[in-house]
């Protein structure tokens, strides 16, 4: 875990060193892991991400949250600046999705996991 949590502060740094506007501070990572590595790396260095889950109690996948800023606006001067953002995309799912109808929902408690552990 700790090579994730080194590899996502390095590149955060880097892409907080762009001063410029027109270069977004997004991050793609595209990866064909199904693990939950990178979003628990990313949470516990507190570094934002989007991994396509939008709402809090009843989390749905929508790929149109893959286009979304973020900003901060200093408390002192409302100086507003982007932060970085990385865009978690799973090419083959992740184990903490489960297909519920036609949506994609966040299985917080890894029941599938579960499941295959305990047949």
């Amino acid at each position: 875990m700790s090579q994730y949590k080194e590899f996502y502060k390095t590149i955060n740094a880097l892409i907080l060193q762009r001063e410029s506007s027109l270069l977004s501070k997004q991050v793609n990572i595209f990866t064909t892991n199904v693990d939950i590595f990178s979003e628990i790396a990313l949470e516990e260095t507190g570094i934002e991400f989007n991994d396509g889950f939008y709402g809090r109690f009843n989390p749905k996948y929508s790929v149109g949250n893959f286009k979304k800023s973020y900003y901060k606006t200093s408390l002192h001067y409302e100086n507003t600046s982007e932060i970085p953002v990385f865009n978690i995309i799973k090419l083959h799912g992740s184990v903490s999705w489960c297909a519920e109808d036609k949506n994609i929902e966040l299985d917080k408690d890894l029941k599938l996991v579960s499941k295959i552990e305990n047949p």
